[in-house]
């Protein structure tokens, strides 16, 4: 990373800083210069937010305008980062302001579940649409063993939490699939609504609207209320068949009007491959990014080989596998014993799996703390999403690695010194 990116990023940062922390006025519009820092920074805000599980209790006697199949949509843009938006009590006003003056609103559709006759919104972002698939993937592994298909069997099978199920619980609610087609189902209408990016493919703006002949960004949840709606348009899948499989993922692209799921793919390896080949000369870069997008460059070669089928594929034996030998030289594996590197990828030459990476989603979490707060903490250390070996330990006490008798920096050290936060 070049001493320019870093400086243009310093800059960027610390003018949204100061007009979220040193501003006099609670109301008090954002200043020119803190338009233009969140201009640059709010997309990915955005983005970062998407992966954030949101639960929200449903207090007994609240009104809600319920939309068909049971959401409600709440008014969200990267300008509720900011204190004078984001805390006010009647965010739609709020959203309305910000909508006269050229700011893009979205509409993150929750999903309204009874659990034991408590009402609770769950948030159908990326990290929910990321959890129900999981969560599907859980159920074919369960029934291929035990061979139950039942619906009382599927519902006992999802984990316990309503972030697991909200997706699929939606797209049996719109009728894009039943009980008996929900799993292959699932993980398709999953897979086109994260891959379905405006920024990645068009360049969509992804704060303010977006301008005459510009394509409008949506967020992965918009998205999926969309492509369950486009569902019942075409010939469900009825059974598993690799071929009408891909027939029915083509075919949701066009009914949608989306590129191709290849065009999709080949457009997001060439904007991964192309950040990665600008970085890799860079060993400072390096342990903060780089292998994660390494892991991202290697996932979508593997997607690119067949990426109709790619999302059904991964939830199988084969495609686990398969994904663990394109990602395994560029990640680090822990013991679930000690919460210690484990050593070695199985049949991989030379040194072991250092812990001098991190995971996207923990960079994630870095850079979404860097705009956002005034002090970075290890999101290892705070298990989001996994924990390292000094988790039980003071906020100021981080982790240190010898290999080859070099000392390897934690992560998130290594970050605020770099970028030279606190």
């Amino acid at each position: 990373m070049s001493q320019t990116k870093i400086d243009a990023f310093l800059k960027s940062r610390n003018l949204l800083l100061k007009s979220i922390f040193e501003r006099q006025g609670f109301f008090e519009p954002l200043s020119k210069s803190g338009k233009k820092a969140l201009r640059k920074g709010g997309g990915f805000l955005g983005a970062a937010s998407q992966l954030d599980v949101a639960v929200l209790p449903i207090p007994e006697g609240t009104v809600l305008e319920v939309h068909p199949n049971g959401i409600v949509l709440e008014p969200w843009t990267s300008y509720f980062h900011i204190a004078a938006y984001g805390q006010r009590p009647d965010r739609a006003k709020a959203a309305a302001e910000l909508d006269a003056i050229g700011v893009k609103i979205h509409q993150l559709p929750n999903i309204i579940l009874n659990e034991d006759g408590k009402l609770s919104a769950v948030r159908l972002n990326a990290a929910a649409l990321m959890e129900s698939y999981a969560a599907v993937y859980e159920m074919n592994a369960v029934i291929n063993a035990f061979r139950s298909t039942s619906a009382e069997a599927l519902k006992s099978i999802v984990p316990d939490g309503a972030v697991y199920g909200a997706a699929t619980e939606y797209a049996v609610r719109s009728g894009a699939c039943n009980h008996s087609n929900m799993i292959l189902t699932v993980q398709i209408l999953v897979d086109v609504s994260l891959m379905y990016d405006p920024f990645v493919l068009f360049n969509a703006p992804t704060v303010e609207k977006s301008r005459s002949g510009q394509v409008e960004d949506q967020l992965p949840g918009e998205t999926f209320i969309r492509v369950c709606q486009a569902a019942l348009q075409i010939v469900p899948i009825v059974k598993y068949d690799p071929e009408d499989i891909r027939r029915y993922y083509r075919e949701l692209c066009a009914v949608l009007g989306f590129p191709s799921p290849r065009e999709m793919a080949q457009k997001a390896y060439d904007v991964a491959a192309g950040l990665l080949n600008q970085n890799t000369s860079d060993s400072e870069a390096k342990p903060l990014f780089i292998e994660a997008l390494a892991v991202h460059v290697a996932a979508l070669e593997l997607r690119l080989e067949d990426p109709e089928f790619f999302p059904v594929k991964l939830a199988t034996t084969d495609g686990i596998l398969d994904i663990m030998e394109r990602v395994g030289p560029h990640v680090s594996f822990y013991r679930m014993t000690d919460l210690k590197p484990s050593g070695t990828f199985p049949d991989r030459k030379g040194p072991g799996s250092w812990p001098q990476n991190t995971d996207v989603l923990g960079f994630h979490n870095l850079l979404k703390q860097a705009f956002v707060e005034k002090q970075l903490l290890c999101p290892l250390k705070n298990g989001e999403p996994f924990r390292c070996p000094s988790a039980m330990d003071p906020d100021d006490v981080s982790c240190s690695f010898v290999v080859d008798n070099r000392r390897i920096e934690c992560p998130a050290v290594k970050f605020r010194r770099v970028f030279g936060a606190h």
